[in-house]
């Protein structure tokens, strides 16, 4: 399952994940997050994969994800940096390869690791549990 709450106050999205990563979910959320028109596009991006086991993402998979999320960024002119936390070995790898492909264009930086604080200092924001979302 695949939460995402947003803080327009701190330009940060936070997208929670849970259980099992399925395909349909990730290119749904991302098709969601990047849609035209949408009240909030967030420069930073933290991705908290702790409590996910497991996922369905291939390499295919990345590839849509990246091309649908550097199309949104172009459109809105924002640079994305995002940071994961994954702690689960093949979540850990998928988002190694994420980190891979959107590092390689000029609209995203992305940083994965196994510690969330690290995270949440290269994403350079504060702990999201302690901040309050906003709707949008």
């Amino acid at each position: 399952m695949i939460s995402v709450l947003h803080y327009p106050g701190n330009d940060l999205c936070c997208i929670t994940c849970t259980d099992t990563v399925t395909t349909r979910e990730a290119i749904t959320l991302t098709a969601e997050i990047t849609r035209p028109g949408r009240p909030f596009v967030a420069g930073h991006c933290f991705i908290d994969a702790k409590n996910c086991h497991d996922t369905e993402l291939v390499f295919a998979d990345i590839l849509r994800i990246r091309a649908m999320t550097v199309a949104c960024l172009q459109r809105e002119n924002i640079q994305l940096r995002v940071a994961c936390h994954a702690v689960n070995d093949v979540l850990f790898g998928v988002s190694r390869m994420y980190e891979q492909v959107l590092n390689t264009t000029e609209w995203a930086e992305v940083y994965v690791s196994r510690n969330r604080q690290q995270a949440l200092d290269w994403l350079g924001q504060p702990d999201p549990a302690i901040l309050t979302p906003a709707d949008g």
